[in-house]
Formats: C-alpha cells, sequence, structure tokens
C-alpha cells in the first residue's frame, strides 16, 4: 500500500521493489539487479529490466504522481531514493506479496 491505496505487483516487480528498497540509496547495476531477481543467466537482459523497472514506475506513480521514487543512473543501473519525504513516506508504504495468478 502507498498513502492507503493497494498497488499491485506481480511477483517480479516485487522482487524487484524489494531489491532496490532494501539496497535504499545504493547504485544496482543493471547486472547485479538481473542476477540478483531473475538470475545469473539474465545478467545482459537489459532491455527486460527496462521494461519491469517501466511498469514499476508506472504503478508507483498512479498511487503517489508526486514522487519518483527509482532513480536511473544512466547507462549503469537505478536506485531507490526516498527524497526528502524518506522517513514519513516509509511510514505510509506497506509491501505485500501478490498470489502468483493474481495478476
Amino acid at each position: 500500500m502507498l498513502d492507503g491505496e493497494e498497488v499491485r505487483l506481480t511477483p517480479l516487480e516485487f522482487a524487484l521493489l524489494r531489491v532496490l528498497a532494501v539496497n535504499r540509496g545504493l547504485l544496482m547495476t543493471h547486472s547485479r539487479l538481473l542476477a540478483e531477481v531473475w538470475g545469473a543467466e539474465y545478467a545482459d537482459a537489459t532491455p527486460l529490466l527496462r521494461t519491469h523497472i517501466a511498469n514499476l514506475r508506472r504503478k508507483l506513480a498512479r498511487a503517489d504522481g508526486e514522487r519518483n521514487f527509482i532513480r536511473t543512473d544512466s547507462g549503469i543501473g537505478y536506485r531507490f531514493a526516498l527524497g526528502t519525504a524518506g522517513a514519513r513516506w516509509r511510514r505510509r508504504i506497506r509491501l505485500a506479496r501478490v498470489p502468483r495468478g493474481a495478476t
């Protein structure tokens, strides 16, 4: 939930958001994100990652269009950034798993 609004994520989107949030503020390279979420055999599948990041951003923007939680380091990777709303945002978001097949 984000600001009381449910944000429905696929299992892959949830895994991607979890890795980014656990490593909040740290630059996560494309290959590291791909390896952690999809497995080492996907380490070079950057277009796949970009598609899922775009979907995740779209879903988060629907719930809170004012903030961009996922920042891009062009050509390198992504980082989860809370900006100035950090502590307040952490109190307002609750990550919940979506059962497989529910999306």
